[in-house]
């Protein structure tokens, strides 16, 4: 935070709020402990940009603000929201399809870049796949070559440079697919005598 004051007076300061450096004034005012011509303001968000104006105050009243400093963009962090998982089908015996929605871009906490989606049977040793799709715009996914008739556990995240956010997770079984058809058999003839027994089977 860049801020000024005169010697032998004490200061307040007022902040700006931007996303994308438009935000209103932020109006709750911050009293400085003593004279010092600079600040540590903790609890900002991340990935924000912030601008900062200083008002030096004493007994007689205070001053007109300061000019407004340039816009500072605060560190990234990993999201904190994650998305929400609109539909979970299979779509063949080998193939399930996942729709969703992003999560609220004020809980990214820095470039959006894309999704990743893991997934595994539910059965216990089953190891974990993953797939990133590294396209913000795309809301479905179609994850292919599965197990027939296994359940699968699907997780989705979205990432930004620093990591990935919270997952939100579903349960979808694969379909059961089609019985093999039946080979064609020769002509078959049957002989049996009068007491019902059968005596012998001849092609």
């Amino acid at each position: 935070m860049h801020c000024a004051t005169r010697n032998g007076l004490r200061k307040k300061t007022k902040s700006i709020l931007g996303v994308g450096e438009n935000g209103p004034w932020d109006h709750q005012e911050i009293i400085t402990s003593n004279n010092d011509t600079k600040y540590y303001m903790d609890n900002l968000l991340p990935f924000t940009s912030y601008s900062f104006r200083v008002t030096a105050v004493n007994a007689r009243g205070r001053s007109a603000p300061s000019v407004s400093s340039h816009y500072i963009t605060t560190l990234r962090e990993a999201p904190a929201g994650k998305p929400t998982i609109v539909t979970a089908q299979n779509i063949s015996a080998t193939a399930i399809l996942i729709t969703w929605k992003p999560p609220s871009l004020d809980t990214l906490n820095g470039e959006f870049l894309g999704y990743r989606i893991s997934y595994r049977p539910r059965r216990k040793g089953s190891d974990i796949k993953e797939i990133y799709i590294r396209n913000r715009k795309i809301e479905r996914h179609i994850i292919q070559n599965l197990e027939t008739y296994t359940q699968y556990t699907v997780w989705l995240q979205v990432f930004n440079p620093e990591g990935t956010g919270p997952n939100t997770s579903v349960t979808v079984m694969t379909d059961e697919g089609e019985s093999g058809k039946v080979k064609e058999t020769a002509d078959v003839t049957l002989n049996y005598s009068n007491d019902n027994n059968f005596c012998g089977v001849k092609k």
